[in-house]
Formats: structure tokens, sequence, C-alpha cells
């Protein structure tokens, strides 16, 4: 039970550090990724309000000329524009068209180098889609063939701003001609070391685990070594202290065995043997569960569920017959599973003596194979019984109200011992009530081995 505890508690840190880095790994990603993409669409915006270029730096003077202003004749892409340089440098660019604007390196995207470091390529399209112009010079990774193909499906698109290609930013805009002019800016060398820091930053996340959980299991281990010592004292303690009750029950019994013989049996014997009678069952339940706990590695091997089972019922079936109760049974034949036979049996026996003490007057029991799993179900009548699920009558010392206000001995210890036992031999077993009247308790198995392996097992 506190292995249990303690790899729960290392689970649940475990998860509740892995979920801390993830969140932090991805809040990380997510900030650097919002402002890489946010430089890039500034840097697109930049050139949508320019015509789909960066406008022209002029030539620079000659160190060597101190004529206060030069005037310089440009091309781009054939469009020839004009270049006055006075002489702060201050610069100014009149296109093909007439018009001037004045360039500011601090309003430029990316500096000084931008227009030399942007690789981009436009395309322009008329109101009925057709291409009316495309610049790819300014880019090596398409051709210009390849780069209208992609503003195409941009053209024909949902969305105004996206990635191509994942490393390709793109914008649609309609310029005051109404033409469409889509713009793709080649953004790798930005975002290439964002997708290396999201790699490094996952491998940084598995290698903390790793080295979380070395530290997180030595300091579990510290801290419920307590708690395994206590509970080796208190399991200790149960053993001992059953063995130490049998003497003084064994004498009180044979005391009272004597008194009967020489005075006659009278009703305080007859108490004082049930009392007795029923301390001697508690004593031999709590050390059975003692036993269960501290049995780390059941015996397993292959078993006929079918024979125990079988075993069992003929066993208790001359008690039933005692007490007026009914027991019926309908057991498949050939099942067979894996667990600790010398367990399974304390089991068989603990239901059918629980279902015997409680029942009213009938008891089914039905062992049943669907596929690989192999069912037993137990059911009863008794009264009181709550519609829906019982997991609690496998804790221990529970017993129900009815069944203290009635004259049923219990000392609610048989269903925990169950339940131990189901947990060692890895099977489900559960209980839940019916119709208010039925009171069932059903194991769900694996089953291990084939009919005719079982028929070769027990032939050798």
């Amino acid at each position: 039970m506190i292995k249990k505890v303690r790899w729960k508690f290392i689970a649940i840190t475990m998860g509740a550090l892995a979920l801390l880095l993830f969140i932090i790994v991805l809040a990380t990603n997510s900030i650097n990724y919002y402002y890489v993409t946010k430089e890039a669409d500034e840097t697109l915006d930049y050139l949508a309000a320019n015509g789909g270029v960066f406008p022209r730096p002029t030539a620079r003077p000659d160190d060597n000329n101190n004529d206060s202003s030069t005037v310089s004749l440009y091309f781009d892409n054939g469009d020839p524009y004009y270049a006055y340089v006075g002489s702060a440098h201050s610069e100014s660019v009149t296109s093909s068209d007439g018009s001037n604007s004045a360039s500011s390196e601090n309003e430029t995207p990316g500096g000084k180098e931008g227009p030399y470091a942007t690789r981009y390529f436009t395309v322009t399209f008329d109101k009925d889609g057709n291409i009316t112009k495309t610049n790819a010079d300014f880019i090596r990774a398409f051709t210009k063939q390849e780069a209208e193909q992609i503003a195409q499906s941009i053209l024909t698109g949902s969305r105004e701003r996206g990635y191509v290609q994942n490393v390709y930013r793109y914008l649609r805009t309609t310029q005051s001609d109404q033409s469409t002019l889509v713009i793709v800016l080649d953004y790798t060398q930005k975002l290439s070391p964002l997708m290396n820091f999201r790699k490094v930053s996952l491998l940084v996340i598995a290698c903390g685990i790793v080295v979380a959980f070395g530290i997180v299991y030595i300091l579990s281990g510290l801290v419920v070594n307590s708690l395994i010592e206590s509970d080796k004292k208190q399991k200790q303690f149960i053993t001992e202290a059953g063995h130490e009750m049998k003497t003084p029950l064994t004498i009180i019994s044979a005391n009272n065995e004597i008194i009967e013989m020489e005075y006659g049996e009278s009703d305080s014997t007859k108490t004082i043997a049930k009392e007795v009678n029923r301390m001697n069952k508690m004593v031999r339940n709590l050390t059975s569960l003692a036993k269960i706990d501290e049995m780390t590695k059941p015996v397993f091997s292959s078993l006929s569920l079918t024979e125990n089972v079988s075993g069992a019922l003929s066993t208790f079936s001359p008690l039933f017959k005692r007490e007026n109760k009914k027991l019926e049974s309908n057991v498949e034949d050939n099942i067979v599973i894996r667990a600790d036979e010398s367990m399974i049996r304390k089991l068989l026996s603990i239901l059918l003596d629980n279902a015997r003490k409680y029942s009213l007057t009938e008891t089914h029991v039905s062992l049943t194979k669907n596929g690989l799993k192999a069912q037993l179900e137990i059911s009863n009548d008794a009264e009181g019984v709550k519609n829906g699920n019982l997991s609690e009558v496998f804790n221990r010392f529970y017993r129900s109200d009815k069944a203290r206000s009635s004259s049923i001995e219990g000392s609610g210890i048989g269903l925990a011992i169950a339940k131990q036992i189901s947990e060692k031999n890895h099977f489900k077993i559960s209980a839940y009530g019916t119709a208010g009247k039925y009171f069932h308790i059903v194991c769900v198995f694996s089953t291990s081995l084939s009919s005719d392996s079982q028929t070769v097992d027990n032939e050798s």
C-alpha cells in the first residue's frame, strides 16, 4: 500500500512538473513566434505602402566630392527614378510616375540594411485576376513561374495574411487602382532559429523531467521510509497480538466448558462461548489480513477456476441446507486462470460464507467465460440493500447498519481480505445492489490457457 502511495505521489509530482514546463515553453515559443510574425507583417505593410518595392536609397556621395548636391538616374525593373543627394546625405526619391517620397532609415524595416537583406517577390493582378506584373528579382528560392503559381493560390484563398511552406509570410492587398498586389516574404532567417529553439526547448523539457524524476524518486523514498516502518510495525503488532490473544481465548473457552460440565449449560455460558467463537474468528481474519499485506509476491500458477468453484460449492452446500437456504449455481467447464491457488480458495470461502450469513432465502453463483475474461458472480437476497455501487463493503471493519443491529456474527474483515486478494492476484472485484433486495459481488479474471492446454495439464 505504501509503495502504491509513493508511486502515486511521484506520478502526480512529475505530471505537474511536466505540465508546468510545457506551459513555460509553449508561452515562450508563442511569444517569440508572435513578435517574429509581427515584424514580418510590418515589412509586408511597408512594401505594400510603397507599391511592392523598397524606395531605393540614393547613390553614395563620393567621399572626395564636396558638392552640395548630386542628381543621379536609376532603374528599377526598367522603371526609371531620380535620386537627389544633398550635402547632409538626406534622401528623397522620385519614381517614374513623378511622385516624391522621403526615405528615412529609421522608418525602413530592418534599418539601413533592410532593403538589401530582405528577400521577397511580388505579383500584381488586375480586376479580372490576370497577372499584370511579376517581380521575382529579389528572391532565388522561386522561379518567376513558381512565384506566379503561389500568388495565384493566395489570390483565390480566403486569408489576406498567412504562411506559405511555413517560412514564407504573405500579404494580399488591394491597391488604389483596384489592382491586387500579392507579396511573399522569405523569413527563413528569422523563423529557422525559432524552430530550432522549439526543438531545443522540447529536448530540455525531456532532460529536465528525467533529472527531476530521479530527484523526486530519491526524496519520496526518504519521505515514505517512516511510513513504511510504521506500517511494518502495525502489521507486526496485529500478528503478534493475534497470537497473544489465542491463549487467553483458549483458556476462557476451556473454563467455560468445565463450568458447563459441572453446573450445566446456561445463558451465560452460551454467551461466553458465542463471544469466544466470534473473537477467535476475528483474530484469524486479522492474522490473515496481515499475512496477505506482507505477501509481496504470490505464487502464481495455472489453476482451474471451475474446479475450485465447484469444490467450494460442495463444501458450503450442507451449510446452506442446514439453514434452509437455496444455493443455486451455473459453472462453465474448463475455465483456467493464473493466480495463487491458496488465495483463490480463501477468496471463495470468504464470498460464500458472506452470502450464507447475510442471505435471507437464496444465493446464486455463476461462473462464465467471455473471450479472454472469466466472471464469477455471487448474489444473494438481503435486507436494506442500497441500489448501485457498494464499494465501501471492502473497507476494513465495515458493516452496514442492518448487519450491526442484527444477530448475524461478523467483524467486517472478510471482504477487506477479498479485496486484498484481488489486488495481489491482479483481478477486479466489485459490489453493487439491485432492486433494493439483492447484493452482488463480481470478480473478473483474465483467462490464461485454453481448454485443450488445461486438459493436458490435468492428464500430466
